[in-house]
């Protein structure tokens, strides 16, 4: 399994994955899950129905080039319209 990457906005390395469940008074409409948290910051990723999925959205970062892919995706799916 790898290791969650430092906060991508402060840098610190006291980074986890955490699971948020229900709390009192909550929306009945909400689903608990997993994200990525910094504990310095408190930055924190969107949640995720599994803790992998948290991880990899904590781990991704602009310079590891999905962002290219998907725009190339998303351009060729345009041409094919």
């Amino acid at each position: 399994m790898e290791e969650l990457k430092p906060c991508p906005f402060c840098g610190s390395e006291w980074v986890k994955i955490r699971w948020i469940g229900f709390s009192e008074g909550q929306a009945s409409g909400y689903v608990p899950g997993y994200r990525g948290e910094c504990t310095d910051c408190f930055a924190m990723s969107s949640a995720f129905l599994n803790a992998e999925d948290a991880k990899e959205a904590w781990n991704r970062r602009v310079t590891d080039g999905r962002i290219a892919r998907s725009e190339e995706r998303f351009s060729r799916n345009a041409e094919t319209d």
